[in-house]
């Protein structure tokens, strides 16, 4: 559902908070209560209704809030409730997610800036090490002749892809399940490295010849109800008691337009057998000129 953020109408931009330029800009304490006023004033400039404003953020910046208003007032919500609801502030009510979109930079140069041996690159925790020959240690990634293929190489671990001994060295299981959580994907193109996926995913690197330029995470302000959420419902029933009789009621949890359908070819076919009846009934009619064994048209039912 909050990968709906690409389908905003507007952003919160450097320049929208005292920065300069549309890029993204690091919150802190000096800065979140402005990014909210921004955020307030952009949907009250869309015409939504500002009764029902809430904010999805990460737990940095629910630290980075909580921080703020750490010395300003107290009864901040400790606790998460069950819908990820923690405060309302700002005129927003505020929940709580792991699961904010983000995506990460990492800027290489040129294709004769390879990595050197040793160079480390740590993505969410997980640690891969470049490395001229490959020896046994999980993570480690092959130097090639060029930094395009060497980055190549980095993109097909990130995305589990089929095992190659010569080109890399797999991540542990551990490391792997905690990347698929926060649904890691890499591409690499002639210069650059690209990483998205959710939630707090911290990068960082140590090395000489490429280097984490942009880590972005998209907190939401929107309206609630403004995107619809369709689950798919295991099916059950619920018995209720009978009023004045012995026994109980059975409800099950259908699909009624599926019942519908069903039903309406039900009937369709119901209808073919009684036309069916009619005409065989009245060819032998026809034929003894008396009704068949007294029964009338009227009376065939099924």
């Amino acid at each position: 559902m909050l990968a709906e953020y690409s389908n905003a109408r507007s952003y919160i931009s450097s320049q929208d908070l005292g920065g300069s330029g549309t890029g993204s800009i690091a919150i802190s304490q000096s800065n979140i209560d402005k990014m909210f006023a921004v955020a307030a004033r952009k949907l009250e400039a869309a015409d939504v209704p500002t009764g029902s404003l809430c904010a999805v953020v990460g737990p940095r910046l629910m630290e980075t809030l909580k921080l703020y208003v750490g010395a300003r007032e107290t009864g901040f919500g400790d606790t998460v409730g069950a819908n990820g609801l923690v405060a309302k502030r700002f005129g927003f009510d505020i929940y709580q997610s792991n699961n904010l979109p983000f995506s990460a930079l990492i800027t290489y140069g040129s294709t004769t800036s390879n990595p050197t041996d040793a160079d480390t690159v740590i993505i969410n925790s997980v640690t891969f090490t470049f490395k001229d020959t490959l020896g046994s240690t999980a993570g480690q990634i092959k130097i090639e002749t060029n930094a395009v293929d060497t980055m190549d190489n980095l993109v097909a671990e990130l995305n589990n892809a089929t095992a190659d001994a010569t080109k890399r060295i797999a991540i542990s299981a551990s490391d792997r399940k905690r990347l698929l959580k926060s649904g890691i994907v890499a591409t690499n193109s002639t210069t650059t490295f690209t990483i998205v996926g959710y939630g707090d995913v911290a990068i960082t690197e140590d090395a000489s010849n490429f280097a984490v330029t942009t880590n972005e995470q998209y907190p939401v302000f929107m309206m609630k109800g403004a995107i619809d959420l369709v689950t798919q419902k295991s099916p059950s029933v619920e018995f209720r008691v009978a009023e004045k009789r012995l026994g109980r009621y059975v409800y099950p949890w259908i699909n009624i337009k599926a019942v519908q359908v069903k039903f309406s070819l039900i009937v369709s076919e119901a209808q073919k057998w009684v036309t069916r009846a009619k005409d065989i009934i009245s060819t032998l009619n026809d034929l003894t000129r008396e009704p068949l064994m007294g029964m009338q048209k009227s009376e065939l039912c099924l």
